[in-house]
């Protein structure tokens, strides 16, 4: 018995079991002769076709939705108010979802009362949320760095239809683009604090810039245990020793995947985040050199001292 065979016994096996006897609606019960990854292809697939909007995702247009959706609570909560207000004018309300409109994980449901056949509209998600899902969606695989297809996968396992690549693409780059403008607003603030601190302490060069004393250190994405380092990206940071709060912070790169391939054909256009030519152990002594550099343009502020590790 091939090893496609014994998962697919196996898993019915433990469908009997964990359903009981209970009922399955057909037209979402899983298909067991293929691996949980198959089903998820397809099953993410089923969901997208339609229009499409200004992100580029797919705009389905469901006569009959099934599956699971995200609701906040605010949502339901206004649509428990609808139900209940048209409950008041309709003496036996029959209410039945008849179309959804829906962009990744965000849906807009149409809903009609066989009774009085009165249509109202209702959707899985209101204002009240600093995050659209999503927006969140794509914060939450960068946050655990499970990315694109994991989530897709996990969404489809869940019966939940995902986003499509290119929306997710593109939400992702306003993602690094708020991430970056952020932590550089937040640089700034901790110089200002860091400076202010030294100010206080009487830190004043006989040229009026005032000065301060700095640590500093480095991480690669790949471990070498201070022997052979040939890392392809690596960041460090200079933290200020009156606050412990970063002042500086950079990476790089000297490897991009796109620019590998133009070499074999011509690549799109894309932003290249190469931005080093050299060994992996000299990337922490460039980014803290350029960090020394800035710190008269980024905080007026002039760092006398560094402390590292001397790796």
């Amino acid at each position: 018995m091939g090893r496609k065979s014994q998962f697919a016994k196996s898993r019915q096996a433990s469908l009997a079991r964990a359903t009981n006897g209970r009922w399955i609606r057909p037209e979402i019960q899983p298909d067991y002769s293929s691996t949980p990854t198959e089903n998820a292809e397809t099953h993410s697939r089923n969901f997208l076709d339609s229009t499409t909007d200004e992100l580029g995702d797919t705009t389905v247009a469901n006569s009959k939705p099934v599956g699971r959706r995200l609701w906040t609570m605010s949502a339901i909560e206004k649509l428990m108010t609808v139900s209940c207000l048209h409950g008041q004018n309709c003496q036996n309300p029959l209410l039945r979802i008849f179309k959804e409109s829906r962009v990744g994980l965000q849906s807009s449901f149409r809903i009609r009362c066989d009774s009085c056949n009165t249509d109202f509209e209702c959707t899985n998600e209101t204002d009240d949320c600093s995050l659209g899902c999503n927006r969140a969606a794509v914060w939450a695989g960068n946050a655990t760095g499970t990315g694109y297809t994991d989530l897709k996968h996990s969404m489809a396992v869940l019966d939940v239809p995902f986003l499509s690549a290119n929306t997710y693409a593109k939400l992702e780059a306003q993602f690094e683009n708020e991430v970056a403008e952020v932590s550089y607003g937040q640089l700034i603030q901790n110089g200002r604090e860091e400076k202010r601190l030294a100010e206080e302490l009487g830190r004043v060069d006989p040229d009026g810039v005032v000065w301060t004393e700095v640590q500093g250190d480095a991480a690669w994405s790949k471990r070498s245990y201070n022997q052979r380092g040939n890392s392809l990206s690596g960041s460090a940071v200079i933290i200020g020793l009156l606050t412990g709060k970063p002042l500086f912070a950079d990476v790089r790169n000297n490897y991009c995947y796109i620019c590998k391939a133009k070499r074999a054909g011509e690549s799109p256009a894309h932003q290249c985040f190469m931005n080093f030519d050299g060994s992996a152990s000299a990337m922490e002594a460039d980014i803290i050199m350029d960090g020394f550099k800035r710190s008269l343009q980024m905080h007026n502020l002039r760092y006398k001292t560094y402390l590292g590790d001397f790796d």
